[in-house]
């Protein structure tokens, strides 16, 4: 299992709203509890692992934006889980192409999310090419996208699996790489509460042998400033802990840091009465994923089950999906990152 390093340096307490570390079998993620954005390249589980056949870009010229339905949009995102809107996002990754893997956060339509990438080549609009091991961020508002932040680093991405996260706490982003802190920028306008997942852009093949990117465990989690048990998204005093949420004059601010009611006013309000949420190519040769990385099991809160079962009635999506992987061996090492 993986280990959470990354939680261990947010300033706030963590409560965690769903993971999954095991993407299953030879089946179609697609419909089986995930919801991609660009159907063309399929998203499959491969040996517990993510991947998507992926050779597709956009002409920067003429994008019409995020969510008219273009390469671009080839993200997959969790479905039938709570939102978050202040948490954090973490995902184990492999990026043995040249291009684009990442995740993406706050998701609330097609057109509305943030956007962290790992790129060794070409990305997305705001970004193009031209990139060399890079952490790009972007937030998408409505189909327009603005970059927040490009940091160069320096990781091994062509034999190992690598942790990256992105923190949102109010109108500070954190960007997180392997247990670093390498980024904080700040959102004037931050993106409100909305689900996780992963994303990948022109980084793959058309065949599972050749140059590829994927995902070996993803996890969203809120966000508990006064580690009170109450996430900050449904905590009506944020910074002081008050577990019993108690509001005496019924203002949506908590007793704790509400003046009126003695309290110290200084404690901050963030949000209303709520429980967490605040409410709800190459050849076709054998081929080996990273020997460094993690694996386990499926958790999920407020889900109805992971779905990596096939669904009644999809033989096709799983022959398809068998298909593409006939003769292709794969194996990993299930141990702690580091």
């Amino acid at each position: 299992m993986i280990a959470l390093t990354f939680l261990a340096l947010a300033d706030a307490g963590t409560i965690e709203a769903w993971s999954v570390e095991d993407f299953a079998d030879d089946e179609s993620l697609n419909g089986r509890g995930w919801e991609s954005g660009w159907p063309i390249d399929s998203w499959y589980g491969v040996d517990g692992a993510a991947l998507t056949l992926t050779d597709e870009n956009v002409n920067d010229r003429n994008f019409p934006g995020f969510g008219a339905g273009t390469a671009a949009d080839n993200w997959l995102i969790r479905t039938g889980v709570a939102k978050v809107g202040q948490g954090i996002t973490e995902i184990a990754f492999f990026n043995q192409d040249d291009d684009t893997f990442g995740l993406v956060s706050n998701h609330d339509g097609d057109d509305t999310f943030y956007l962290l990438i790992h790129s060794d080549d070409n990305a997305p609009p705001p970004f193009g090419g031209g990139w060399r091991s890079s952490l790009l961020l972007a937030k998408v508002d409505r189909g327009d996208a603005e970059a927040l932040a490009e940091v160069r680093v320096d990781i091994r991405t062509d034999d190992r699996w690598n942790e990256l996260g992105l923190e949102v706490d109010g109108q500070q982003l954190t960007i997180l790489l392997n247990g670093e802190v390498v980024e904080r920028v700040t959102d004037d306008d931050p993106l409100g509460p909305g689900v996780s997942g992963l994303y990948a852009y022109d980084s793959g093949s058309s065949s599972w042998s050749g140059s590829l990117a994927g995902a070996d465990w993803i996890s969203a989690a809120w966000l508990d400033e006064d580690n009170d048990g109450i996430t900050d998204d449904g905590d009506n005093c944020e910074f002081e802990p008050n577990p019993e949420q108690e509001d005496g004059d019924s203002d949506g601010v908590g007793d704790a840091c509400d003046s009126a009611t003695g309290g110290d006013d200084g404690g901050g309000d963030s949000g209303g009465p709520g429980g967490p949420g605040g409410g709800p190519g190459g050849d076709d040769s054998a081929w080996e994923l990273p020997r460094e990385g993690g694996g386990g099991d499926v958790t999920v809160t407020g889900d109805k089950g992971c779905g990596c079962a096939a669904a009644p009635g999809d033989a096709g999506g799983a022959a398809l999906a068998l298909a593409l992987l006939g003769g292709l061996v794969l194996t990993r090492r299930r141990s702690a990152l580091g």
